[in-house]
């Protein structure tokens, strides 16, 4: 006991507030840390590629491929207009 007489105000505050700080933050760090873990396992589990799903966008051939001809059709078209318009 003579030691917690000898520590100053400041340290005795230290000594006092610091683990009502540090432990809370700890749990909900755990806590935290666990929860977004279990998130992301979901989602890796929902866009994996064994699981019995439907294919998302990205995944589906003839969009992507409907995407690109577009895409490509959209930038022809951009390279006519430039042309005649550098033209005049």
């Amino acid at each position: 006991m003579r030691f917690w007489r000898d520590l100053s105000i400041q340290n005795k505050v230290l000594v006092i507030i610091l683990p009502l700080i540090i432990v809370p933050m700890l749990i909900l760090a755990t806590v935290g840390f666990v929860t977004s873990s279990r998130e992301a396992a979901k989602t890796a589990n929902r866009y994996s590629p064994s699981g019995s799903r439907s294919p998302t966008i990205a995944e589906n051939p003839a969009i992507r491929v409907t995407s690109t001809t577009s895409r490509m059709a959209s930038l022809r078209k951009q390279r006519s207009h430039d042309a005649n318009w550098n033209a005049h």
